[in-house]
């Protein structure tokens, strides 16, 4: 309660400043049902216009059906403050015909708040036609033409359909004259577009209006000298968070215990894998052109830069192209880059890349005597095979490649001297054999046999055993994965005691069924570890030694009890991540213990056969994130 004391012109202006805050009170509180009330003529009379449309009773909302121009409201969060400056400019201000442009990033949510506004209860009701269009990176002006007609319910006859655009033109313009009309055009790219819309667009001086998006500010800067431009912000932390929660769980709040885990996820940014907006890989590219990073080779104009062509072009240090650039026949002599320059070339699978052919060889051919000195080379052709030239490229550090049919790398491949990581991606599962000379590579860090690669360790050891130059010890070596041994494992494994990650192919017992999976205890530093190939008998799994330090564990077709896997965590006390894929327990009836996956956060489940199992939390206590993927009940249903 406040008291005031005073006479005269200081107590009557006190009393003046409370009654107009009463007053702006009431005004707000007013406000808010007319909008209330203006949302309800809105239903009124979309139910309306939806029965008196063949009676050619225009409707401001009715929509095409046509993707192009199905204008749904989306989720929006922390768009409240920019919608209601919007909104002022939409309804209020000059009675001349404005634009008024949303700009910003691809994905900020333009179109979003374009949407919320153009459903807005208020505006549709203020303007007597409102019309969706989209423009895109390549318009067509027939078609945003049509866009607009079939808001304004022209009925579409064969006779408009073969109309040129001047005389779709004309129509529209006839069909906007004299009314208030809110005109949204999304995504707008090239100023062209609006000149060749503008003139159909009559200025009625009645408070019309165009509303459009763009990510270019170039755009809104030349749209109109006087076109009000807003830069839409980015999302605060907690402006994301909250939209994260509204589109995951609709109008139900994050449970609690997910808070946590989701809050890290947003912020932390330990993703591992995501898809990237077009817009946002064009912009990429085109950074990575201006400060030389790398140079994208899609056409005969990218491989061959002109004089007039930025300075650095020609220098470029890093290229990449797709798979069926070199299907062209001209590819040599269009390849114009510095060859002593050029360090990685990256060339990646091409969509349209689905036929074999016989070309592979010249294009290794090409590679290998253009670009000597390379450091990188990541390389996707549909017939690609292990040419002996690759291993003349004695400056390469990483080195991939696919191979499409039965292959054993050439001997010489330990000519590589500065080879660091290797990577065979067998598709179709074809047979890859390595050769003893691999492990000869003296740098060679990490090899990745994707599909599974085959290697006689046994002979490899007697190799060893007798030839100087082979290592005693493979000091570098951290990563092997999709081996696919032959012979003495256990030998093998004792000249890699510095492994970090682990991925092989190993039976559990022999055929005279004695122990035969080697000891991995020793391995101290073994981080992943990755065990395919069925066990068989697999009550012996308690006799394996494991090292007690691994942490992520991957279990494929093995086809273990489900009670041996229960006891994994004893055995890994350290597990925290845990792969069944494919058959890799065996029996119906999975139950869990006390203490038997102490640490684990992360369980992945898929392609496994199983009806029952009996858990609890404390049987998990420390699990983060549950994965099942094509769980088959017992009569063949999937969960």
């Amino acid at each position: 309660m406040f008291k005031f004391q005073g006479r005269g012109t200081a107590a009557t202006t006190v009393t003046v400043f409370f009654e107009e805050i009463t007053i702006m009170e009431e005004i707000k509180t007013i406000e808010a049902k007319v909008v209330q009330f203006y949302g309800q003529i809105n239903q009124i009379q979309l139910l309306q216009d939806d029965q008196s449309f063949n009676h050619g009773v225009h409707s401001s909302m009715s929509m095409s059906m046509e993707n192009r121009t199905m204008v749904h409201e989306e989720i929006t969060v922390g768009f409240d403050d920019e919608a209601l400056t919007i909104k002022q400019l939409l309804a209020g201000g000059k009675k001349q015909l404005q634009m008024i442009s949303i700009v910003g990033m691809p994905g900020l949510g333009k179109t979003t708040l374009a949407t919320k506004l153009y459903n807005d209860p208020y505006i549709s009701h203020y303007f007597h036609i409102r019309a969706w269009t989209y423009a895109s990176q390549l318009p067509r002006i027939t078609d945003m033409l049509l866009d607009i007609l079939r808001s304004v319910n022209v009925v579409f006859t064969d006779e408009i359909k073969n109309m040129t655009n001047e005389k779709l033109g004309e129509k529209l313009y006839k069909q906007l004259k004299g009314k208030r009309y809110l005109i949204v055009i999304d995504d707008l790219w090239d100023i062209g577009a609006w000149v060749n819309l503008k003139m159909y667009f009559p200025n009625d001086n009645n408070g019309s209006r165009v509303m459009f998006t763009s990510r270019l500010k170039e755009v809104a800067m030349h749209a109109s000298p006087d076109c009000h431009r807003h830069c839409l912000r980015f999302l605060t932390e907690e402006e994301s968070w909250e939209l994260l929660q509204r589109k995951m769980f609709q109008n139900e709040s994050c449970p609690p215990e997910l808070i946590g885990i989701g809050k890290q996820i947003r912020f932390d940014g330990r993703i591992k894998a995501c898809r990237m907006h077009d817009l946002l890989r064009d912009l990429c590219l085109k950074k990575a052109r201006e400060i030389n990073f790398l140079q994208q080779v899609e056409n005969d104009k990218d491989a061959s830069p002109s004089s007039s062509s930025n300075c650095v072009t020609n220098n470029q240090r890093r290229l990449c192209t797709h798979s069926n650039f070199f299907q062209k026949s001209d590819y040599v002599s269009s390849m114009s880059y510095a060859p002593t320059v050029v360090q990685s070339f990256l060339c990646f699978r091409s969509k349209l890349d689905h036929y074999h052919d016989n070309r592979f060889g010249d294009v290794c051919s090409f590679i290998c005597q253009t670009f000597k000195l390379l450091k990188v080379l990541d390389i996707w052709y549909n017939s690609a095979f292990f040419s002996r030239e690759l291993t003349q490229l004695v400056n390469l550090r990483y080195l991939a490649i696919n191979l499409t049919i039965a292959y054993e790398l050439p001997p010489p491949i330990s000519n590589l001297s500065n080879l660091e990581t290797l990577i065979i991606i067998s598709t179709n599962y074809v047979k890859v054999i390595l050769p003893c000379n691999v492990w000869k590579i003296p740098k060679l860090r990490h090899l990745y046999a994707k599909g599974g690669a085959k290697v006689d360790v046994s002979l490899c050891s007697e190799e060893a055993a007798v030839d100087q130059s082979y290592p005693r010890v493979l000091k570098d070596l951290r990563t092997i994965t999709d081996l696919d041994p032959c012979g003495s494992v256990q030998d093998f494994l004792a000249r890699t005691p510095y492994l970090t990650k682990l991925g092989i192919c190993v039976h559990l017992l022999s055929a005279s069924g004695n122990l035969m999976f080697p000891n991995l205890e020793f391995l101290g530093h073994l981080d992943t570890l990755k065990l395919y190939r069925e066990f068989l008998h697999s009550t012996y799994l308690r006799e394996v030694k494991f090292p007690r330090n691994v942490k992520r564990l991957t279990l494929k077709c093995t086809r273990i009890k489900w009670e041996e896997i229960s006891v994994l965590g004893m055995l890994l006390p350290n597990l925290e991540l845990l792969k069944l894929e494919n058959d890799a327990g065996w029996e119906w009836h999975w139950t869990t213990i006390d203490g038997g996956f102490p640490r684990l956060k992360f369980l992945k489940l898929k392609n496994l056969k199983f009806e029952r199992w009996i858990t609890c939390y404390s049987h998990f206590p420390s699990l983060q994130h549950l994965s099942l993927e094509m769980i088959e009940k017992s009569r063949g249903n999937t969960i």
